[in-house]
């Protein structure tokens, strides 16, 4: 239950704000600081000082000093005592407002019906059966920097999201070591179906050792002991009977064929070409939200008629469409961060990619980056032409490295807001590539060059909404 701000007086306020921990990576964003149980070697730890230690003679303090210290300590006492009082009052007589509150789970009987005439044969406990492999073994590709093992059942916007910041992560010299991790419940949030898709998410609470290790930045490391964490995963299939296990079988879902161990960018069959991730044949892991950055809403202009003629067009849902737009903005900051505007060719109109050239900056790294979360915020249809737009919240720390040392650019991690918005032309998608693969929409070519914007093979301009969604709008703060 959250207690309003009402009741605290900038006092309090402050013991809270001095009281809060500064949060350090774990897979999905979050990490540090949540538990109460949990303890940091390098913000907890206990300190001395001559002060405390010193010899001597010291001058005894009148009584009448004594006194008024004494009065004044159990006046705040007695202040916090009627501070939390009036707020357990006020929290049982006046529940929070919608938004403000954490959502409701499901009961499995409710999520079977909403989602066994899409999908036949559904089982409970089996799809919380894959939840609990996924997390773990997340948690281990996390702490390896490794997602050959998971690439299989993970989107592209996700593989993204850890792809980069293992990246930044190597040049920093960065380890986040995840131990003794146990699952406590998983529970059943939302489930519906939208398009030709089937969403379900799922809230997950856990426990876990967390230990953050900066080799060039010591005063970075951070332990937490039995730190306790809840995260909202969403996972995604096209709706219908499910025919392979990603989960626990490495062979091909259309060929039978062993699949690669290696990931990468497109997880494909080397038989037949088939790509797992895309929900044709099990669930896919979409999005993992960290409990402070979850919205139970549903935007209502899902349901305008443009988007709901773009879904009967294309395989698509909103979350997969948001998934798009999250890869999109993090290839962004990214090539503006290394000051290398040509790695956002095949993603952005040459008007963006220009601007992106202006800013010209010099190069830095993200000490610390995750996505909050993405939200559909827009939709126009003009000119024959779909124009989503997203809203985009990111968390980050940027650094320069000179000279082998560390420099902060920013003192603090900090939250920014984004917005980006894609484009393509209507009509039933004609992209020969999958989700923004290395390869040619146009012919299906596989790109030789991945920064060039015209196909080696039929040269055909490459970002272009002719064929597939293209970045026409992007703005960060």
């Amino acid at each position: 239950m959250r207690f309003k701000m009402k009741f605290l007086n900038p006092f309090l306020l402050l013991v809270f704000l001095l009281s809060s921990t500064v949060l350090f990576s774990r897979a999905g964003g979050g990490g540090g600081g949540s538990s109460s149980s949990g303890s940091s070697s390098s913000s907890h730890s206990s300190y001395s000082s001559s002060s405390h230690h010193s010899s001597g003679h010291g001058t005894q303090a009148p009584p009448w000093v004594v006194k008024i210290v004494v009065a004044l300590v159990l006046g705040v006492v007695l202040f916090f005592i009627i501070v939390i009082v009036k707020a357990i009052i006020y929290a049982k007589r006046n529940p929070d407002p919608p938004g403000e509150q954490r959502p409701k789970k499901l009961a499995n009987s409710t999520v079977v019906e909403s989602l066994i005439k899409s999908n036949p044969g559904f089982q409970t406990d089996a799809f919380i059966a894959k939840v609990k492999i996924a997390f773990l073994a997340i948690q281990k590709a996390w702490q390896n920097q490794d997602l050959s093992m998971v690439r299989n059942w993970i989107s592209d916007g996700l593989y993204q999201r850890f792809i980069l910041q293992f990246d930044m992560m190597n040049q920093l010299g960065q380890k986040n070591m995840l131990t003794n991790i146990s699952i406590i419940k998983v529970e059943y949030m939302k489930a519906y179906t939208e398009g030709s898709f089937s969403v379900i998410t799922v809230a997950i609470y856990f426990q876990m050792n967390d230990q953050f290790i900066s080799e060039k930045m010591p005063e970075l490391n951070e332990n937490y002991i039995a730190e306790h964490g809840m995260e909202y995963w969403t996972f995604i299939k096209k709706s219908g009977a499910i025919n392979k296990n990603l989960y626990t079988d490495n062979s091909c879902p259309n060929c039978g064929n062993e699949l690669n161990t290696n990931g990468g960018e497109v997880s494909k069959c080397p038989s037949c070409q088939t790509i797992t991730y895309l929900g044709d044949y099990d669930w896919f892991l979409s999005d993992i939200t960290q409990e402070e950055d979850y919205d139970d809403d549903i935007n209502e202009d899902v349901n305008k008629d443009n988007i709901l003629a773009l879904f009967k067009s294309e395989d698509a849902c909103m979350q997969t469409l948001e998934d798009k737009a999250a890869k999109a903005f993090i290839h962004y900051l990214f090539a503006s961060a290394w000051n290398k505007p040509e790695l956002f060719n095949r993603f952005g109109t040459p008007e963006v990619v220009a601007n992106l050239r202006n800013e010209n900056d010099k190069p830095f790294i993200y000490n610390r980056f995750y996505i909050n979360r993405v939200t559909f915020s827009d939709s126009v249809f003009e000119d024959h032409l779909y124009h989503l737009s997203f809203e985009i919240v990111y968390t980050s720390q940027r650094v320069r490295l000179l000279n082998g040392k560390i420099r902060k650019l920013d003192k603090e991690i900090e939250t920014h807001w984004g917005e980006i918005t894609l484009s393509r032309k209507e009509g039933k998608t004609r992209s020969k590539s999958r989700l923004w693969s290395y390869e040619c929409a146009h012919c299906g070519a596989p790109y030789i060059d991945s920064i060039s914007t015209v196909c080696t093979y039929c040269n055909e301009k490459i970002n272009t909404s002719d064929y597939e969604w293209i970045v026409t709008s992007i703005n960060k703060a």
